[in-house]
């Protein structure tokens, strides 16, 4: 069974972010300015058979929430 992670990125300032979730909820923020690898690093340690897809309206609240959006 493949397990889904929603993500999308972000800028703060001069950073850029990485942010994932599941059907849970938030589950990854990456560190300021690191690539898209560290996500996908992560992902794979993580949850056996994931599926990363981008989601940017999906991800939207969770930009709200934190207050970058």
């Amino acid at each position: 069974m493949n397990h889904r992670i929603c993500w999308s990125s972000l800028e703060y300032g001069t950073w850029s972010f990485y942010l994932a979730a599941t059907e849970h909820g938030l589950c990854y923020m990456g560190s300021p300015n690191l690539s898209f690898e560290e996500l996908k690093s992560w992902a794979d340690r993580a949850v056996a058979n994931v599926q990363l897809v981008r989601d940017d309206r999906g991800m939207h609240p969770y930009l709200k929430e934190e207050g970058l959006k």
